[in-house]
Parts: structure tokens; sequence; C-alpha cells
């Protein structure tokens, strides 16, 4: 039965793959559609979470050794499955995001080259027809213009560096990241209860999920 959810969780993953790989366009100013699918994975991951932690709860008068082999051997797989779940079908989208985003500063950088350029050109025939008013006037204008397209796009180009490349929402990554973190929530524990070797940290763990 576990081994059916795991192919049946990776086979629908796959998909989200395909259709990333398959998506037409890539607006990293409109991520809103981007992070439908890491919803999904995420799901899935969660999932494969609850049925790691489950697992691996111990249960009155179960052995110490017994209890170890399964949470060595198939509750701590399920969890690396469940980041990876969660992760690796969207490592393409993700690549394709960092490309776009390459693709925008590039542009940028390019009119900012441009707009350098002839904001110093104009300096310079400003420079050289000082004594002539009415060229003088036209030549601020064109300054003050070129001041204001170059800081347009200094904050256009801030902008779009911190736009993340991530095709997830952020509380949809809280959400995967509590579902491993809450056994060790900010609860006060006693000193006597802070696990002090691996099979302690282990039981510590799952003890604390339940």
């Amino acid at each position: 039965m576990v081994f059916v959810l795991i192919y049946q969780v990776v086979r629908q993953l796959r998909l989200v793959s395909r259709l990333h790989q398959s998506a037409a366009t890539v607006d990293l100013l409109r991520p809103g559609p981007l992070h439908a699918m890491s919803r999904l994975t995420s799901r899935a991951a969660m999932g494969l979470i609850v049925l790691a932690v489950a697992s691996g709860a111990p249960t009155p008068g179960m052995p110490e050794p017994s209890w170890l082999a399964i949470v060595v051997g198939f509750s701590l797989p399920i969890l690396v499955v469940a980041l990876a779940v969660f992760f690796v079908p969207l490592r393409g989208m993700n690549r394709r995001l960092v490309e776009e985003k390459a693709r925008l500063l590039d542009g940028i950088s390019e009119r900012l080259q441009t707009a350098s350029a002839a904001l110093h050109r104009v300096v310079d025939q400003e420079a050289a027809n000082e004594r002539d008013a009415d060229a003088s006037r036209v030549a601020q204008t064109r300054i003050d213009a070129l001041n204001k397209a170059l800081a347009s796009l200094l904050q256009e180009r801030d902008f779009v560096r911190h736009q993340s490349t991530w095709p997830w929402d952020p509380t949809t990554f809280r959400a995967v990241a509590s579902a491993i973190a809450l056994p060790l929530d900010a609860r006060p524990v006693p000193v006597r209860e802070l696990p002090r070797s691996a099979a302690d940290l282990m039981r510590y763990w799952f003890r604390r999920s339940r």
C-alpha cells in the first residue's frame, strides 16, 4: 500500500515537471500562475511527512531496537523522499525563472548603458555650447529627462533583482517547513529531557510529533 502511494505521488509529480517544461511563457512579474503546482507538490510532501512521523511513532511495549530499525529503515527515508517530492518537480521552473530574470536584467542593463551614453553626449554638447542660452536650456531639459530615465531604470533593476525565482508562495514553503519543524516547537523542554545520543534524538523527535 505504501509503495503504491509513493508510486502514485511520483507519477503525479512527473506530470508537474512536464507541465512546467511545456509552459509557453514564464512571467517573472506575474508569479501567481507559476505557484499553482507548488501547492500540489506541498500537499504530496506533507502527506508523506505525516506517514513518516506516524510510522516512526513508538508504541507501548515496542523494543527499542525494533523501533530504531523502523525509524532508520523506513521513516527517515520517507522523510527524505517527502522533501524531494516538494523540491525536485519545481527545479525545472526554477531554472526557467532564473533565465527569465537574467534576460530582464540584461535588457535593463542595455537601456542603462544607452541612457548613460546619451546623458554623456548631452553634457558634452552643453559644455561646448555654454555661451548659447537657448542650446543650454534645451540641454538642461534633456539632462533632467535622462536623469529621471536613469533613476527609473535603476529602480526597475532593483525591483527585478528582488524577485524570487522559486516557483512557490512563501506561505506554501512555510507550511512544508512547519510540517517538519512542528515536533521541535518552542515549548520549554526540561534539561533532563534533552536528547543525549542519536537514538535519544530520534525518540525525542517522534515523541514530540505525536
